[in-house]
């Protein structure tokens, strides 16, 4: 086998792993969710570059809430003036106006976090399998599992003051 390349791939290939993982790791039942999102997704392709970073020995998943606020933010402002309320809209009854809100809401219990989780890891590690076809890459299904695991856990309660 050939050695796989360590290099940023270009944003049609990020875009066409991230399409490939949109479709493998969405369970059937919510489809029709992404399906509300297929017309936005195209103009934002640039912008997936931010859930990867090039490090020496590879391809890095860079899933924080950080780069989940810059990827969504990245995706609204792509958008033309006459689809950006549209997306809004959509966006906000998923309780995701911002990555932050989203990540809130499904702490809340408002979006299912076992569905929301599982569907975001299923997503994310089908996007680094199609990227790792050809590039190399540092994580795996169980590093980006735990990644995604980390961005929605429950922060513990802070202790309380004693007098």
């Amino acid at each position: 086998m050939a050695d796989k390349i360590i290099a940023m791939p270009t944003d049609d290939e990020l875009f066409a792993a991230f399409q490939y993982g949109l479709e493998a790791g969405t369970p059937e039942q919510n489809k029709n969710i992404l399906g509300m999102f297929e017309k936005f997704i195209g103009k934002a392709k640039e912008h997936l570059k931010t859930l990867v970073t090039l490090q020496d020995n590879g391809l890095a998943l860079n899933f924080n809430e950080q780069s989940g606020n810059q990827v969504l933010e990245g995706f609204i402002e792509a958008q033309g003036f006459l689809l950006k309320l549209p997306l809004k809209g959509v966006l906000a009854t998923f309780g995701a106006s911002t990555f932050t809100d989203f990540v809130n809401s499904v702490k809340s219990g408002k979006n299912g976090r076992e569905s929301t989780v599982g569907g975001i890891t299923k997503i994310l590690i089908a996007f680094f399998e199609k990227i790792g076809e050809k590039y190399e890459t540092t994580d795996d299904a169980a590093s980006i599992t735990a990644k995604v695991e980390a961005v929605f856990a429950e922060q513990p309660a802070a202790p309380a003051e004693s007098a």
